[in-house]
């Protein structure tokens, strides 16, 4: 026989019900008609009261004033799930102007209450160019499915790079401690085309020219918004998108490129006679200049060159410090006729001197015969962390003997250095007080993350304290040789509390990495045994909404019949479905671990509430 005391929770077990010995049919209809009232009131419970301090909730039973034969599969306790919108920030503004605030969105995305407790940037030195609003007091609780946006400024004191960790502190017990980076930086205007004209050559007559291709780039950090292409000068001239669509209205966002194609019809010139145009590109934004590529094309007489680099854009993406990526180009001799190479060279546009481009595997120089390719190595050895990253262009010249003229084809270049970064993920994992020799705590995760932006390999791990032999680790990764670790994921270990003697327990997981901030990250696990079960749990009121219930959480999952709460010192009567409270009235909502109070009996602000139960016991495991 099974007594529960409280109201019943449909959505947190499943209940078989077997046998119910009842007296009469009326009376059990009266029980069920007053249970399944008591459902829909609990079910449309409102939102926490503001100033409340509320913590991770655990289910610990459905009571009713019933007693039934009943057979329960509990499904997993609730627990808050911390959703965050994006783990970088990037802030860019004018020097000694703030940026326009970024939005940043906090989700609960658990089935229980999440509550904030802190937000804190680090290092210090540059917290301090950094404003973020939106919070509200703390501790901040978010209800299951709700959100808040927090607003994000660059305050930009001068024109150097800033960055900062932002970490927020909550009772996920998956993410209690969540860092997000934050850049900020001083705006730049740039657009330019590559190359910066366009030679189709010699064109023979009635036939038309190759696909010229050039790169419009937004190498600035403001948006640019194309309003008209327009060409202007001989009408032989044509040009055409990569994609094929309308480009007016194609917004730029900072780093966006669109590639264009020139074509030349021959139906006029003579041999050796030179016609020209212009491509104009306007853009809808106030402070933008339109660009202008100068268009050229020459009558042909049979024979011609043509050199073409692909890719046009080479891309080394994010390369670890100290490391280095070699890509390749082929060069590409289109023409009908050879093509005199006379020089392969890199030059650097942006970005830290020492992340160079560099030719590790040149090309034979001279004579190139038509329609045939050599393949030339390029390598990208960053050795200073550059979150805006380095560009280049690789530039293959040569001698157009038909046109009698130095042309020389143009890839761009780009790429990015950056550390490899670990991290505890969250910094510590406390159990908080589990009865020594009987308990169990809950359970817990914790890992060593890749908090950088490249690739890191894990290797082993280690446990160092004298209390280690408190701690079970139900869950530990698969190393092998090389646990590799792209961004945001970790080498994770699920652990639990079993004390054998009472006091503070500390234990420490040690990771080895290849990670270039340290080599060895630290996780750390704690924990208190106690004596008992018996909890004490203790709040200051602040400011309530008189129109709203008041909510505390409890620290821990509570034995329902045990839980007593006092308002400086009083007694407070808890309100039962069949014991209805007129004064001093207090409901512990067993589903969500937490007490209640109506508006007509909130607490008085600056009251002292003191909750006194005897905490759940979990399981040990059986060695």
């Amino acid at each position: 026989m099974l007594s529960l005391d409280g109201p019943l929770n449909v959505h947190q077990a499943n209940i078989k019900i077997g046998q119910i010995r009842m007296r009469t049919l009326g009376y059990v209809l009266l029980i069920l008609s007053m249970a399944l009232v008591q459902i829909a009131c609990d079910s449309s419970g409102s939102e926490s009261a503001e100033g409340a301090d509320m913590q991770n909730s655990v289910d610990s039973g459905n009571p009713t004033d019933v007693e039934l034969d009943m057979q329960i599969d509990m499904e997993p306790d609730p627990a808050p799930d911390l959703d965050v919108s994006q783990n970088s920030v990037s802030l860019v503004g004018l020097a000694g102007m703030p940026s326009a605030p970024e939005t940043l969105t906090l989700s609960n995305v658990g089935d229980a209450p999440l509550t904030i407790e802190s937000l804190t940037v680090q290092p210090q030195r540059e917290a301090q160019y950094f404003e973020i609003t939106g919070l509200g007091e703390t501790p901040r609780i978010l209800e299951p499915g709700t959100s808040l946006e927090l607003e994000i400024v660059y305050l930009a004191p001068d024109a150097a790079t800033h960055e900062a960790t932002l970490t927020m502190s909550s009772d996920d017990p998956n993410a209690m401690s969540y860092p997000v980076q934050l850049i900020g930086r001083v705006a730049q205007n740039c657009i330019n085309a590559r190359p910066s004209s366009v030679d189709v050559g010699s064109v023979d007559a009635g036939i038309r020219s190759g696909q010229f291709e050039f790169t419009i780039i937004n190498c600035g950090d403001t948006v640019r918004t194309i309003s008209t292409i327009v060409l202007d000068g001989d009408e032989d001239f044509s040009w055409s998108s990569r994609s094929g669509t309308e480009l007016a209205g194609t917004v730029l966002e900072r780093g966006d490129s669109l590639s264009l194609t020139i074509q030349y019809t021959n139906n006029r010139l003579i041999p050796n006679e030179v016609a020209t145009g212009r491509l104009f590109i306007s853009f809808r934004e106030m402070d933008s200049e339109s660009l202008s590529i100068p268009l050229r094309a020459r009558g042909g007489s049979g024979q011609r060159c043509l050199i073409r680099a692909e890719p046009g854009n080479l891309d080394f993406e994010i390369v670890r410090i100290s490391r280095q990526r070699a890509l390749d180009v082929v060069v590409t001799n289109h023409g009908t006729g050879p093509c005199d190479l006379r020089d392969v060279a890199v030059e650097q546009t942006a970005g830290e001197e020492a992340n160079a481009f560099t030719i590790s595997q040149s090309i034979e120089l001279g004579m190139m015969p038509p329609m045939t390719s050599r393949t030339l190595s390029l390598t990208y050895a960053p050795t200073i962390p550059n979150p805006v990253g380095e560009r280049g262009v690789l530039t293959v010249a040569y001698f157009d003997e038909f046109a009698n003229m130095n042309r020389s084809e143009e890839v761009l270049l780009r790429g990015s250095g950056a550390r490899a970064m670990v991290g505890s993920i969250p910094d510590v994992v406390d159990f908080d007080e589990t009865t020594s020799g009987t308990c169990a705590s809950r359970q817990g995760r914790i890992g060593a993350e890749n908090v950088g932006f490249v690739p890191i390999c894990a290797y082993s791990y280690a446990l160092s304290g004298e209390d280690c032999a408190q701690f079970e680790l139900l869950e530990t990764p698969d190393f092998g040789d090389c646990l590799s670790l792209e961004r945001g994921e970790s080498a994770a270990f699920l652990v639990q509390f079993e004390p054998t003697a009472t006091g503070r327990q500390n234990c420490e997981i040690n990771v080895t990495t290849d990670a270039q901030n340290t080599d060895v990250v630290t996780l750390r696990i704690t924990g208190t045994g106690t004596e008992t079960d018996a909890r004490v749990d203790e709040y200051e009121v602040g400011r309530l909404n008189p129109e709203r219930d008041a909510r505390w959480s409890l620290r821990l999952a509570a034995v329902p019949a045990t839980v007593q709460v006092f308002v400086d010192d009083e007694l407070y009567a808890q309100d039962r479905p069949l014991q209805p409270c007129e004064e001093n009235c207090v409901a512990y909502e067993a589903d969500e671990n937490r007490i209640v109070f109506e508006p007509d009996h909130h607490p008085p602000r600056g009251a002292t509430i003191r909750i006194e139960y005897d905490a759940q016991c979990f399981d040990r495991i059986e060695n």
